[in-house]
């Protein structure tokens, strides 16, 4: 409700529709997910938060092939994410690219070696 009052408030404010993107995805509305993550990249086409989240969305939509544009553009605007790196490489690694997939793990490890230890897919982050 506090997304929907920012929005109502000031409907340009990009975090507010990816914030509610995020809170949409984690109840299980991926595709309303999609639309607010659409409109916080519309608003705010540096906003690297927002392409991290949807490539989460559409990788869990199966889309991977947009999931890893996604991923990619989040890496572009801010390359020392590894949470990017390593999502993107779990994605990699379902489509077989077995080499991408490594190369980015190994750039996520690089930047954060906590992630060495992770089992599946970082979620959403506001």
């Amino acid at each position: 409700r506090d997304f929907n009052k920012a929005i109502a408030l000031d409907p340009r404010y990009a975090r507010a529709y990816g914030n509610r993107g995020v809170a949409k995805s984690s109840l299980g509305d991926q595709h309303g997910a999609l639309v607010d993550l659409n409109q916080a990249i519309a608003l705010a086409p540096k906003y690297a938060n927002a392409y991290y989240n949807r490539g989460v969305v559409k990788n869990n939509l199966g889309d991977q092939q947009g999931a890893l544009a996604d991923y990619g553009q989040a890496i572009k605007l801010d390359p020392k994410d590894a949470d990017s790196y390593y999502n993107r490489g779990l994605v990699k690694q379902k489509l077989k690219d077995v080499a991408g997939a490594e190369k980015d793990f190994a750039k996520a490890y690089e930047l954060d070696p906590s992630l060495r230890f992770k089992k599946r897919a970082i979620p959403h982050r506001s």
